[in-house]
């Protein structure tokens, strides 16, 4: 699958060159449009061949109504563009349409004070303040709005100070905070602002109750700002690391751990990581788990198995998913209980959507270890979950191979209907291995 930065790249270039040829007239789309007219737009934009003429008349007609709005209109509409189901670059690009600096900051002062939020609202936070990391070296916010909303997190920070907080908004938090330390790490002897942060979150850390993730999150950032040792320094360093903000950061740290994993110091290390109230740790340590040589792998596969089907953090849950396959050769077993998880008759213990992805995930490279009816059932599964979690369902449907024969049907059907990627995605990988294989040789 194409990463998420591929989709804003695609999207954010294209509205360069339309900028720069200057704004559409009022005349060519009438009357400032409702929220319903810039969902379609958007939708056009993320569905569309880019070098398509339907993309660049989306694209205009987007540009245009983001034009009209007021100040006080814009944060309202950037959040009716956010998908809580798609990756962070598509909603990056979608705030990034709006231009620099132009949402007020206002705004978001109410959304990250209330609990309440909407899931779209959480999205747009989590996506504008994103645009702090690192890796937008180019970032759209400038130097002074990077300040405020520093600032504006502190005041958070502090006002939660001996609160109890929910497991959503120590997640939320988390998301924040870590984009915040991504981009003022290297700035803590330059920017006071820093040390204040930093103490606001040590504050909340020193009053949060163990099991708090994001106070747990707040310590080891603290202690890795302080101490900037690489994460491959050292079996130390490199626990230390599991947590750190930058995903780049925690996966040298995972290798350095795994190909160290004869020192009986690093299993221990990596038992204790498995109960880290961090969903970083422990997506971490899960990964690194699944390749003990020394543990019955009977033991590994049931861990994993519980992990997918019982664990809260996703990200965790789609670690083990993945960590299946380091296993599947000794993983036959885990085969009943995911499909069981997924297709049982009490509907009120289904998963959701991200956790049904992560036991499609798991299943795909059990496929050749199934029986005859445990296929049956994958194909179905599969088939019916396309349009709630096509990532793991297209995954399994592609590894079902000539057994899906019978669902190429429903699959062009969700094609005709996804975005530009996905189809990519179908055209290449999924409708080729089931196609191919089933052809006469």
């Amino acid at each position: 699958m194409p990463s998420s930065m591929s989709v804003s790249k695609a999207c954010v270039l294209f509205l360069i060159f339309v900028a720069l040829a200057g704004p559409a007239s009022s005349s060519a789309f009438g009357e400032v449009p409702n929220q319903a007219d810039m969902i379609a737009a958007w939708k056009a934009m993320r569905s569309e061949p880019v070098d398509s003429a339907e993309f660049s008349q989306a694209t205009m007609r987007l540009l245009h109504f983001i034009e009209q709005l007021s100040d006080s209109q814009r944060v309202e509409a950037a959040t009716v563009l956010m998908d809580r189901h798609a990756s962070d670059g598509v909603n990056a690009a979608a705030v990034e349409l709006f231009g620099s600096n132009s949402l007020p900051l206002e705004s978001f002062r109410r959304i990250l004070f209330d609990t309440r939020r909407s899931f779209a609202q959480r999205v747009l936070i989590r996506t504008y303040f994103n645009l702090l990391r690192a890796e937008y070296r180019t970032s759209p916010l400038s130097e002074s709005t990077q300040g405020q909303m520093l600032q504006l997190l502190t005041e958070r920070l502090a006002a939660l100070k001996g609160q109890k907080v929910s497991y959503g908004e120590q997640r939320l938090l988390t998301h924040l905070c870590g984009a915040m330390v991504s981009g003022y790490a290297q700035q803590i002897e330059t920017v006071q602002q820093v040390d204040y942060f930093l103490d606001a979150m040590g504050q909340y850390a020193s009053s949060a109750p163990p099991e708090d993730v994001f106070g747990a999150s707040a310590r080891g950032w603290i202690e890795l700002v302080r101490n900037s040792a690489e994460a491959t320094s050292s079996i130390e360093s490199a626990i230390a690391s599991l947590g750190h903000w930058d995903q780049l950061v925690r996966w040298k740290a995972s290798r350095h751990l795994a190909l160290n994993l004869h020192q009986t110091e690093v299993m221990f290390h990596i038992r204790n990581a498995l109960a880290d109230p961090r969903d970083e740790v422990r997506a971490a340590a899960i990964g690194i788990f699944a390749t003990f040589q020394d543990v019955d792998p009977t033991k590994i596969v049931t861990k994993l198995v519980h992990t997918i089907t019982q664990e809260r953090g996703v990200m965790v849950q789609a670690a083990a998913a993945e960590a299946i396959g380091i296993r599947a050769d000794q993983a036959k077993r885990a085969i009943e209980p995911l499909l069981s998880a997924i297709d049982g008759k009490n509907r009120r213990r289904n998963p959701g959507r991200k956790r049904t992805n992560s036991i499609l995930i798991a299943l795909s490279p059990l496929v050749e270890h199934a029986s005859e009816s445990q296929k049956q059932r994958m194909l179905k599964i599969a088939t019916d979950k396309l349009s709630i979690a096509p990532n793991g369902a297209l995954k399994l449907l592609r590894s079902l191979g000539a057994y899906a024969l019978k669902s190429v049907p429903d699959i062009k059907t969700y094609r005709s209907k996804t975005g530009r990627f996905m189809r990519g995605y179908i055209d290449r990988h999924v409708l080729p291995a089931i196609e191919l294989q089933s052809a006469p040789s």
